[in-house]
């Protein structure tokens, strides 16, 4: 980038320095213009005068062509600086194009070595959440698993993953993981949206709640009645694991 800024500065000094020429060119023109026209003005006023009428005639000729030979020269000189202008204007310009078509690469490049990094990044980033919440999950499922084996001797794994699946991510929410046995609007709805809606039971309402007062009694004393426990017990009481797959 340095590099380029060089030529961009190079460019704009060669500029000016030819806009300085013309300025100069002009200025001495303008000068010898109007010494011209004062020699002139003195030469008609000795000819007005009647002395040496022919010599200075002819000298107004000389001085008269002399000037248009002057100007002619002035003239072509600017038109000359004005031709080498115009070629290092050009040139400037397509150095400055090519600089900024080589800026552009640049960028190009660098924004995409950059996506690749953010893409290779985030996809990290994404993996080692997936990691850290599979690690959790699984966290979860040995915390379940061991107190289902401590209150009924064993453990299906399978279907305890699958009610798992089936909590979703209530499971990580401390209030939603468990069941509250002393809230009698908690294990209404745990009668009407687990074992109505979702296992489809049709039973009395008496024996469905008999069913959960009896996990209840069960894990008595547990401060932490896991939700995925009192599902995976009312499942398997009333023989209904395939309505959960």
């Amino acid at each position: 980038m340095l590099k380029d800024l060089a030529i961009v500065k190079l460019t704009v000094s060669v500029f000016k320095n030819t806009q300085e020429k013309i300025r100069r060119k002009r200025e001495e023109l303008r000068t010898y213009t109007e010494h011209s026209i004062e020699e002139a003005k003195r030469q008609s006023a000795t000819l007005k005068s009647g002395s040496e009428e022919k010599p200075n005639k002819e000298s107004a000729k000389v001085i008269k062509a002399e000037s248009k030979e002057e100007l002619t020269s002035q003239k072509t000189a600017i038109n000359e600086t004005k031709e080498e202008n115009k070629v290092v204007t050009k040139k400037a310009k397509s150095s400055t194009k090519s600089v900024s078509k080589e800026s552009s690469k640049k960028i190009k490049i660098t924004k995409g070595k950059s996506d690749t990094k953010s893409e290779k990044s985030t996809k990290s980033f994404r993996t080692m959440n997936s990691s850290k919440a599979l690690n959790k999950r699984e966290e979860k499922i040995k915390r379940y698993a061991a107190q289902i084996k401590k209150y009924y001797g064993e453990v299906d794994d399978d279907f305890l993953r699958l009610v798992v699946k089936n909590l979703g991510p209530s499971i990580y929410n401390k209030d939603a993981e468990s069941v509250s046995c002393s809230d009698p609007k908690e294990l209404d709805r745990v009668k009407k949206n687990f074992l109505q809606k979702k296992l489809a039971l049709t039973e009395s309402d008496e024996k469905l709640d008999s069913a959960i007062k009896e996990v209840c009694e069960t894990l008595k004393g547990v401060r932490n009645k896991y939700r995925a426990t009192f599902y995976y017990a009312l499942a398997k009481k009333f023989k209904k694991e395939s309505m959960l797959s």
